[in-house]
């Protein structure tokens, strides 16, 4: 885990409305979302300036996907695995 990092695995996010603004209209958007790991934790030997603040997330109803910027996030509530995993079940 890097302490730098705004997010941490298992944190329930919602995803910003407007993604446009970042070239991220295809994204999508105003969705809650648990994050799943930062690029700084999923590619640890890779350490650029700003990976800690890339999410890959589990999009409610949709699964997972990624590279969400810091600042298109904001944070409901902490450690929220059971909710993930109740997400997983009934996506299988």
């Amino acid at each position: 885990m890097n302490k730098k990092q705004k997010f941490h695995r298992y944190d329930l996010v919602r995803i910003a409305k407007n993604l446009s603004k970042d070239n991220m209209s295809h994204f999508t958007s105003d969705r809650n979302a648990i994050v799943l790991g930062s690029y700084a934790d999923e590619f640890p030997h890779w350490s650029g300036l700003d990976s800690h603040k890339e999410y890959d997330l589990y999009v409610e109803g949709e699964g997972e996907t990624a590279w969400y910027l810091e600042k298109q996030l904001t944070l409901i509530k902490k450690n929220q695995q059971k909710l993930l995993e109740k997400w997983r079940k009934i996506r299988s």
